[in-house]
């Protein structure tokens, strides 16, 4: 006993020795949105003194203390557990990291018109979420994340955070209602991952071991957040060297070219695993290079990846062509209902502005593939707001059927009223619909969601492009084309944007390239990541909300109370009016082009309002799987 307490009064002493090196100014908990690019940012802002979490139970929740000083690097936290009476949610479901800032990163020349702020959000801020402290810094945000079991009592849970020696209070308000797992979720979020960039980023060859230790890494960050795409690239000229990234390859049978699904079988057994089931399976087995107008062919032939070397297949229509595509796509077919996952799930991509010929939409018909993804400005379709209900969306000038239509614009709520509009759906006050539109067509919101963008537009993104029943051309039920993890590359000369961008540079101009970041042994979470997670979960409670009001079952006077709810926080999100939705240009950061929050603490106890009126809708429709019966 005499040996453990010198022991225990010698770490007492080394603790205190390495914050008094440390040389601590000060810290503060400061609201989680609040953007943080120096000290003078954190000196302004209010310490609100305890760090308050709310969330969902099955759900996640963050705050932040940061610390001033010197030395930052020696400065740890740990958290205790979260108690409430005899109920706890051990230390385990919490995870402490330390945000540090982006060397390097330029944006490049911007239009600095109509309203920018002093940072316009177009500047590095302390962002990347490291599991140790990083050196060199004179601030230290300390991230502070809870996951809340699905089988957590509700209630207020109370523990302590200890920065260095500096004890902070913590209060959880775990909120009754229980979020749907993320690959359960209605809001699609559409997420682009680079298995290429993580292999050449960190110097493994593709497809090794090592290779596929990082394609883990990445996966359980991209699962976390309920991603709906899954991408099978085909097309060995979308990569770097002999192919990159392509996953479909094929090999030499004799004279014949025949599909290789080795790296398609590994890939899908890891995104079960991690992200569970995809709403569509997209493959990139057209191109619109060399570029052709409507209706012409183009070139007969594609590249694609043979026995490891790039080589030339013929397009699907071309002599050969179905015979080596049918082979493929019914081995992607085969594999997808093994999975357990939907056949009809898959879709040909990607289609753009240009468009595949009338041949080539025939010839992938013919092999039983007949619906596509696309991307594009509006060239030659149908209108999607006037698409009926069972009604093919399709392209008039080569038949093609959308499955999957993404368009480069912010949804735009400028003719939203509160009371009796009416679209394609029953809208109602309250109602911002987006799910109810007929036809799936999501927004990138090029321009509006540039790497450092404020905090808000990641919080807000999920519901801010859920949005329609409002007969604009804008509506989408969702977002698509957030790119995951396409980094710079170090010592690179090449463009590291997506395969995308190298074959329709349109699309991904000025977005963000990367939500997540590279760390010490692989990809890390940022707090972009961590805001835009809990804002699908609010977008989540919202969608369920609204489903279950449009049936007319929810009894009135949580009716009448929720919808004054959702009113409430439509008219914070839109700026009450002044939002500015749309084709962005050029105006990046402009504050009226970011999705609004009231101030907090107002905006976190309006999403436990939020919280706790869903429970109360689900409890009157008897929706069971949101809330434990009796509780």
């Amino acid at each position: 006993m005499e040996n453990l307490r010198i022991v225990s009064c010698f770490m007492v002493y080394v603790c205190s020795a390495m914050v008094a090196i440390a040389g601590v100014d000060g810290v503060k908990v400061i609201d989680p949105l609040t953007v943080i690019y120096t000290k003078d940012d954190v000196v302004k802002a209010a310490d609100h003194g305890t760090l308050t979490l709310n969330g969902p139970r099955n759900g996640a929740c963050s705050g932040q203390a940061v610390v001033m000083g010197s030395g930052l690097d020696k400065v740890k936290a740990t958290m205790t557990p979260l108690k409430k009476g005899k109920d706890e949610i051990p230390a385990a479901a919490v995870t402490i990291r330390y945000a540090g800032k982006e060397e390097g990163f330029k944006i490049g020349e911007l239009d600095q018109r109509e309203g920018h702020t002093t940072h316009n959000y177009l500047e590095a801020y302390y962002d990347i979420l490291f599991p140790e402290p990083p050196k060199d810094t004179g601030v230290m945000p300390v991230w502070v994340t809870v996951d809340i079991p699905a089988s957590a009592e509700p209630g207020e849970y109370t523990g302590t955070l200890k920065v260095g020696e500096k004890p902070i209070p913590v209060s959880l308000t775990v909120c009754p209602w229980i979020c749907p797992d993320p690959d359960k979720r209605d809001t699609h979020a559409g997420i682009v991952p680079s298995q290429e960039t993580l292999a050449l980023y960190y110097k493994k060859e593709f497809w090794s071991e090592d290779h596929w230790k990082l394609i883990e890494q990445e996966l359980k960050l991209l699962g976390k957040l309920g991603n709906d795409d899954l991408w099978i690239h085909a097309l060995g000229d979308l990569g770097y060297g002999k192919g990159g990234t392509t996953m479909l390859r094929f090999k030499k049978q004799g004279d014949a070219i025949v599909p290789d699904f080795m790296v398609i079988d590994r890939y899908f057994d890891l995104y079960k695993k991690y992200c569970g089931t995809p709403q569509y399976v997209i493959i990139t087995a057209w191109t619109e290079e060399p570029r052709s107008s409507q209706g012409r062919p183009g070139k007969p032939e594609v590249t694609v990846i043979v026995d490891g070397q790039k080589a030339k297949a013929p397009r699907v229509h071309a002599p050969g062509g179905k015979e080596i595509w049918k082979s493929a796509l019914d081995g992607i077919r085969q594999r997808v209902g093994t999975m357990g996952w939907n056949k009809d799930s898959i879709l040909i991509g990607l289609a753009g502005d240009h468009r595949p010929s009338k041949e080539e939409v025939d010839g992938f018909t013919e092999i039983g593939c007949s619906k596509w993804a696309l991307w594009t400005h509006g060239r030659g379709e149908k209108n999607y707001q006037a698409v009926q209900p069972g009604e093919k969306f399709t392209d008039s000038s080569n038949g093609m059927e959308f499955a999957y239509y993404v368009h480069p614009f912010t949804p735009d709520p400028k003719e939203w009223k509160v009371v009796g509009q009416k679209g394609n759906g029953s809208l109602q006050n309250g109602i911002q619909g987006g799910w109810n539109l007929n036809a799936n067509a999501y927004s990138s919101t090029r321009n509006d969601i540039h790497k450092y963008a404020a905090l808000t537009q990641y919080r807000g993104y999920a519901n801010g492009t859920t949005l329609g029943g409002y007969g604009m051309r804008n509506e989408a039920n969702g977002f698509a084309f957030l790119w995951f993890d396409w980094w710079d590359l170090p010592g690179s000369k090449s463009s590291s944007q997506p395969f995308i961008y190298r074959v329709c540079d349109t699309m991904a101009r000025n977005n963000s390239p990367a939500l997540i970041a590279p760390g010490p042994d692989g990809p890390i979470g940022t707090v972009r990541y961590e805001m835009l997670r809990e804002g699908i979960q609010e977008c989540e409670a919202r969608i369920f909300i609204e489903k279950a009001l449009g049936t007319g079952k929810v009894e009135s006077s949580v009716d009448s109370q929720t919808r004054a709810l959702l009113t409430e926080m439509i008219k914070y999100r839109f700026l009450n009016g002044a939002f500015k939705g749309g084709h962005a240009g050029g105006n990046l950061g402009v504050p009226v082009r970011m999705w609004g929050f009231a101030p907090f603490p107002e905006w976190q106890k309006l999403n436990g309002k939020l919280y706790e009126q869903a429970l109360a809708v689900a409890r009157s429709i008897k929706a069971t799987q949101h809330y434990t019966p009796g509780k």
